[in-house]
């Protein structure tokens, strides 16, 4: 079954991605070989470190994906941004300066939003109820590695509850990130707390293209309808993104 990856990092020089096409290209490839088609490049934005205007963004996917076809790579990559969490992020989508995955003019909108790695904002069930008034849909990026979800775990709940959507890293299933993350991941997963599994692919060679393994580790674990259930909602975003 052909996967759709909505988190990665494969254009070119634009944040802690690759830097050189050649290494974008190989993992466009990696992505095929690991039977994905379809991904989201998903540059961070608003970050303390890096940031991509979407403009800058834009011209980026055009010059890469021209770059995807000459090599013959069958790969369709379309734009998003993994936006890190700030006080003045929901104007900032609605202002589009802030990129969803899908744009103003599509059936729906998914805000992938990036927490701070040690902290969990307080105002986030705000944030998501305002998002979702505007038929923005909020995925809380990799949760399982937010230092204060794993020791609180009544703060996913609450999330849940406003209706966000949580996107695990597929390296967290496989112990990439630890014992603990996987060991977090598997129990919300069975829990039926996660409706999306990514990659959050950087690089070729360390943190890499592919949600295969992460799907066989569900499978070995008797959660293969959980993994069913992901690949849907992926499917939805795509589509609701058309």
């Amino acid at each position: 079954m052909r996967h759709i990856d909505i988190h990665t990092h494969i254009l070119p020089s634009l944040d802690d991605g690759p830097t050189a096409v050649a290494d974008a290209l190989e993992l466009a490839r990696q992505f095929v070989r690991n039977d994905t088609d379809r991904i989201f490049a998903t540059p961070h934005g608003f970050s303390t470190v890096y940031h991509a205007d979407p403009e800058v963004s834009q011209a980026a996917l055009t010059r890469f994906s021209k770059e995807v076809r000459r090599a013959g790579i069958d790969l369709t990559v379309r734009l998003g941004m993994e936006i890190h969490y700030h006080p003045r992020v929901v104007q900032t989508i609605l202002e589009g300066r802030a990129l969803c995955l899908g744009s103003a003019d599509t059936q729906r909108r998914y805000a992938l939003i990036e927490l701070p790695a040690r902290d969990w904002p307080t105002e986030l069930p705000e944030v998501i109820y305002e998002l979702a008034l505007r038929e923005i849909q909020t995925i809380i990026a990799h949760p399982e590695r937010n230092l204060a979800a794993l020791a609180r775990e009544q703060l996913i709940d609450e999330a849940l509850a406003e209706g966000a959507w949580l996107q695990l890293t597929a390296g967290s299933l496989t112990g990439q990130f630890g014992s603990a993350c996987e060991r977090l991941s598997r129990r919300w997963l069975d829990a039926g707390k996660v409706h999306v599994i990514a990659s959050d692919a950087h690089d070729p060679r360390v943190r890499q293209a592919g949600l295969a393994r992460a799907f066989a580790r569900l499978d070995e674990w008797g959660l293969s309808s959980a993994g069913e259930q992901c690949r849907r909602n992926a499917e939805t975003i795509w589509r609701m993104t058309t």
